[in-house]
């Protein structure tokens, strides 16, 4: 969580950073990674360790329209120990998805629709 790695004296952001067993992969997060890995070197290299901040992961979220299709997804995908739950308003044409674990929101996929998308977001974000 501090971006430090199993090396002494090494961190690391970006797409080299694994945090929660999750790696990330947008330039915003990486440049956010940058500045506390950055900022907790010069901690630890001045005796401070005690002043070394853990980085807060923010929800990935990726929204596209192509044409007449529509996809939006944030947080994590479907896997083991995870449930995918179709919320109302799902149809021929519309796909609305929660990903759930242990009865809290961990992700959220649409397609056609973006309907209540946000709110989904957010609760992602509050911690279900």
């Amino acid at each position: 969580s501090r971006l430090q790695t199993s090396a002494p004296r090494v961190f690391a952001c970006g797409d080299m950073a694994e945090i929660g067993r999750l790696m990330t992969g947008t330039v915003g997060e990486a440049a956010a990674q940058g500045r506390v890995a950055g900022g907790n070197l010069c901690a630890m290299l001045s005796g401070r360790d005690g002043e070394m901040k853990d980085y807060a992961q923010v929800v990935k979220e990726v929204s596209l329209k192509v044409g007449d299709l529509e996809l939006h997804v944030a947080g994590c995908p479907t896997g083991p120990a995870l449930e995918v739950r179709m919320l109302d308003g799902s149809d021929d044409m519309t796909c609305r998805l929660l990903v759930v674990k242990d009865g809290r929101t961990v992700g959220v996929q649409m397609v056609g629709t973006n309907r209540d998308f946000r709110k989904h977001v957010e609760s992602i974000s509050a911690g279900g």
